[in-house]
């Protein structure tokens, strides 16, 4: 019967530390009140991003914590889609200004 409760305990212990280092890994979060971002262009989200960048230091100064972790997340969430656009940007072929030969 311990044997049994340890290898669930091990079991246990086993998927909480496989969550806390997918936790760690993976803790990208964006906002979730930010919708549809597909409609912003590449300088717009740039823009957006300044503009949130300038909000978080004020919020720093003031100290107002809770704040900086929305203002951080709304800017994860502009940031990975500007990232997305430019990936799928065609236009962006850097193949012909990186030579590597």
């Amino acid at each position: 019967m311990v044997l049994y409760w340890q290898q669930r305990l091990c079991l246990c212990l086993t998927k909480l530390i496989d969550y806390a280092v997918n936790c760690l890994y993976n803790s990208s979060m964006e906002h979730p009140l930010i919708s549809n971002l597909d409609s912003l262009t590449e300088q717009e989200l740039l823009d957006k991003v300044n503009e949130l960048n300038r909000k978080l230091g004020i919020a720093y100064r003031t100290g107002n914590g809770h704040l900086c972790d929305q203002l951080r997340m709304a800017i994860e969430s502009y940031q990975t889609k500007y990232q997305d656009k430019i990936r799928r940007d065609p236009d962006n072929n850097f193949d012909e200004i990186i030579d590597i030969s």
